[in-house]
């Protein structure tokens, strides 16, 4: 079972950077609405990963409405975080701005299971 959760955030992590990096060039944005338009895509393209993993994986139950909500929530939050001042250069190692509102998403629909 914790192999399968594990396996999951996986499948999570990188089905959702690639599907919103598809989906965010579609639509005409730029700015920093841009980055809440990529946190919003996060949290739905985690959500539809969690409804795939459901199928695929054994021992995983599928999301709950509840669930897309905490995920969103949660991928909002992150991409709220990039607009304090100096919290993104307190980070000990550079990561891709992205991540944040990403692994936000990913916990999001974590702490909902």
């Amino acid at each position: 079972m914790a192999l399968s959760r594990i396996a999951l955030v996986i499948f999570q992590l990188v089905f959702a950077w690639y599907m919103a990096a598809c989906l965010i060039n579609d639509i005409p944005l730029r700015g920093d609405l841009r980055l809440f338009l990529h946190a919003g895509l996060f949290g739905l393209m985690v959500w539809n990963a969690g409804l795939i993993g459901a199928e695929i994986l054994k021992g995983i139950s599928p999301p709950s409405s509840a669930t897309l909500a905490a995920s969103l929530v949660g991928a909002l939050v992150g991409a709220a975080l990039l607009f304090i001042p100096g919290l993104f250069a307190a980070i000990p190692f550079r990561i891709e701005r992205l991540f944040v509102p990403l692994l936000g998403a990913v916990i999001g629909y974590a702490v909902k299971r």
